[in-house]
Protein backbone atom coordinates (compact mmCIF):
# COMPACT_ATOMS: atom_id res chain seq x y z
CA UNK A 1 0.00 0.00 0.00
CA UNK A 2 2.94 2.27 0.84
CA UNK A 3 4.77 1.65 -2.61
CA UNK A 4 1.21 2.32 -4.24
CA UNK A 5 0.68 6.03 -2.51
CA UNK A 6 4.53 6.63 -3.44
CA UNK A 7 4.28 5.51 -7.17
CA UNK A 8 0.95 7.80 -7.11
CA UNK A 9 2.98 10.69 -6.93
CA UNK A 10 4.80 9.87 -10.23
CA UNK A 11 2.67 7.88 -12.50
CA UNK A 12 -1.15 6.47 -12.63
CA UNK A 13 -1.34 3.63 -10.73
CA UNK A 14 -4.47 1.28 -10.52
CA UNK A 15 -4.70 -1.56 -8.14
CA UNK A 16 -7.93 -4.00 -7.67
CA UNK A 17 -9.49 -6.49 -5.48
CA UNK A 18 -9.65 -9.59 -7.24
CA UNK A 19 -12.81 -11.00 -7.01
CA UNK A 20 -14.03 -12.35 -3.35
CA UNK A 21 -10.85 -10.16 -1.70
CA UNK A 22 -10.62 -7.00 -0.09
CA UNK A 23 -13.69 -5.00 -1.59
CA UNK A 24 -14.59 -6.98 -3.88
CA UNK A 25 -17.48 -9.32 -3.56
CA UNK A 26 -17.60 -12.94 -4.10
CA UNK A 27 -16.86 -15.05 -7.19
CA UNK A 28 -19.44 -16.95 -9.05
CA UNK A 29 -17.45 -20.30 -8.05
CA UNK A 30 -14.38 -21.74 -8.50
CA UNK A 31 -11.40 -19.45 -11.26
CA UNK A 32 -8.84 -20.98 -13.28
CA UNK A 33 -5.79 -18.39 -13.43
CA UNK A 34 -6.83 -18.08 -16.86
CA UNK A 35 -10.39 -17.17 -16.04
CA UNK A 36 -9.10 -14.86 -13.37
CA UNK A 37 -6.67 -13.09 -16.07
CA UNK A 38 -10.01 -12.93 -18.17
CA UNK A 39 -11.75 -10.87 -15.20
CA UNK A 40 -8.25 -8.32 -15.19
CA UNK A 41 -8.91 -7.56 -18.62
CA UNK A 42 -12.39 -7.31 -18.64
CA UNK A 43 -12.24 -5.04 -15.45
CA UNK A 44 -9.41 -2.78 -17.34
CA UNK A 45 -11.52 -2.30 -20.80
CA UNK A 46 -14.16 -1.54 -18.17
CA UNK A 47 -12.52 1.19 -16.84
CA UNK A 48 -11.08 2.63 -19.91
CA UNK A 49 -7.53 1.37 -19.40
CA UNK A 50 -5.88 0.49 -22.87
CA UNK A 51 -2.32 0.13 -21.36
CA UNK A 52 0.17 -0.97 -22.24
CA UNK A 53 0.57 -1.92 -18.55
CA UNK A 54 3.45 -2.18 -16.46
CA UNK A 55 1.92 -5.02 -13.87
CA UNK A 56 3.31 -5.45 -10.53
CA UNK A 57 2.12 -8.77 -8.89
CA UNK A 58 2.73 -9.76 -5.32
CA UNK A 59 2.58 -13.35 -3.93
CA UNK A 60 -0.23 -15.43 -5.77
CA UNK A 61 -1.04 -12.53 -8.29
CA UNK A 62 2.29 -13.25 -9.91
CA UNK A 63 0.47 -16.42 -11.39
CA UNK A 64 -2.43 -14.33 -12.24
CA UNK A 65 -0.25 -11.33 -14.14
CA UNK A 66 1.94 -14.44 -15.74
CA UNK A 67 -1.31 -15.72 -17.78
CA UNK A 68 -2.26 -12.36 -18.22
CA UNK A 69 0.71 -11.56 -20.23
CA UNK A 70 0.39 -15.35 -21.99
CA UNK A 71 -3.06 -13.77 -22.71
CA UNK A 72 -2.49 -10.30 -23.45
CA UNK A 73 1.05 -9.63 -24.64
CA UNK A 74 -0.09 -6.25 -26.19
CA UNK A 75 -1.66 -4.88 -23.45
CA UNK A 76 1.98 -5.31 -21.05
CA UNK A 77 4.54 -3.35 -21.22
CA UNK A 78 6.66 -5.19 -18.41
CA UNK A 79 6.42 -6.91 -15.25
CA UNK A 80 7.93 -6.04 -11.81
CA UNK A 81 7.17 -9.27 -9.48
CA UNK A 82 7.26 -8.45 -5.78
CA UNK A 83 7.58 -11.40 -3.64
CA UNK A 84 5.78 -13.72 -6.24
CA UNK A 85 5.13 -17.33 -6.97
CA UNK A 86 6.78 -18.98 -9.13
CA UNK A 87 5.09 -21.25 -11.32
CA UNK A 88 6.63 -24.96 -11.73
CA UNK A 89 7.26 -24.26 -7.26
CA UNK A 90 3.27 -23.02 -6.66
CA UNK A 91 2.05 -26.24 -8.36
CA UNK A 92 4.40 -28.02 -6.91
CA UNK A 93 4.21 -26.73 -3.34
CA UNK A 94 0.25 -25.97 -3.52
CA UNK A 95 -0.23 -29.57 -4.57
CA UNK A 96 2.16 -31.04 -1.70
CA UNK A 97 -0.39 -29.35 1.01
CA UNK A 98 -3.49 -28.54 -0.67
CA UNK A 99 -5.02 -30.68 2.52
CA UNK A 100 -2.95 -28.33 4.33
CA UNK A 101 -5.22 -25.56 2.21
CA UNK A 102 -8.45 -26.83 2.67
CA UNK A 103 -8.43 -27.25 6.30
CA UNK A 104 -7.09 -23.64 6.82
CA UNK A 105 -9.79 -22.39 4.32
CA UNK A 106 -12.43 -23.85 6.45
CA UNK A 107 -11.25 -23.08 9.72
CA UNK A 108 -10.76 -18.93 8.78
CA UNK A 109 -14.51 -18.81 7.12
CA UNK A 110 -15.60 -20.34 10.42
CA UNK A 111 -13.17 -17.70 12.43
CA UNK A 112 -15.15 -15.62 10.11
CA UNK A 113 -18.32 -16.16 10.70
CA UNK A 114 -18.42 -16.00 14.40
CA UNK A 115 -16.34 -12.97 15.04
CA UNK A 116 -12.87 -14.40 16.07
CA UNK A 117 -10.44 -12.55 13.24
CA UNK A 118 -11.95 -9.39 14.38
CA UNK A 119 -11.08 -9.75 17.52
CA UNK A 120 -8.03 -11.15 17.36
CA UNK A 121 -6.54 -9.05 14.60
CA UNK A 122 -5.12 -6.56 16.23
CA UNK A 123 -3.18 -8.42 18.69
CA UNK A 124 -1.95 -10.45 15.92
CA UNK A 125 -1.38 -8.72 12.91
CA UNK A 126 1.80 -8.87 11.39
CA UNK A 127 4.42 -6.36 12.53
CA UNK A 128 4.90 -4.34 9.55
CA UNK A 129 1.01 -3.44 9.71
CA UNK A 130 2.20 -1.06 11.94
CA UNK A 131 4.78 0.66 9.89
CA UNK A 132 2.51 2.12 7.29
CA UNK A 133 0.25 5.34 7.42
CA UNK A 134 -2.76 5.06 9.93
CA UNK A 135 -4.88 5.29 7.02
CA UNK A 136 -3.28 2.31 5.61
CA UNK A 137 -3.72 0.56 8.81
CA UNK A 138 -7.32 1.25 9.02
CA UNK A 139 -7.82 -0.13 5.59
CA UNK A 140 -6.20 -3.17 6.69
CA UNK A 141 -8.02 -3.74 9.67
CA UNK A 142 -11.60 -3.48 8.10
CA UNK A 143 -11.05 -5.20 5.04
CA UNK A 144 -9.37 -8.30 6.82
CA UNK A 145 -12.02 -8.16 9.37
CA UNK A 146 -14.39 -9.35 7.14
CA UNK A 147 -14.26 -13.13 5.55
CA UNK A 148 -12.44 -12.98 2.07
CA UNK A 149 -11.97 -15.82 -0.41
CA UNK A 150 -8.51 -16.18 -0.15
CA UNK A 151 -7.05 -19.87 0.12
CA UNK A 152 -10.85 -20.92 -1.39
CA UNK A 153 -9.44 -18.56 -4.18
CA UNK A 154 -6.13 -20.59 -4.55
CA UNK A 155 -7.03 -23.75 -3.95
CA UNK A 156 -9.59 -23.03 -6.90
CA UNK A 157 -6.81 -22.39 -9.21
CA UNK A 158 -4.86 -24.83 -7.77
CA UNK A 159 -7.65 -27.34 -8.69
CA UNK A 160 -8.63 -25.93 -12.58
CA UNK A 161 -5.58 -24.68 -13.81
CA UNK A 162 -2.93 -26.75 -15.93
CA UNK A 163 0.38 -26.41 -14.36
CA UNK A 164 2.18 -27.29 -18.25
CA UNK A 165 0.83 -24.04 -20.04
CA UNK A 166 3.65 -22.45 -17.53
Amino acid sequence: YELQDRLSLETRVCSYDRAGLGWSGPSQGAKSLKEMSNDLSELLAKAGENGPFLLAPESFGGMIALQFVQDHSDKVAGLVFIDSSEPELWFEKTGETLPDWKRKNAWMKLAWRTGLVRLFLKVGQPAWVSDMSSQNQTWFRVNYSRPMAGDGEVIGAFELSDPATY
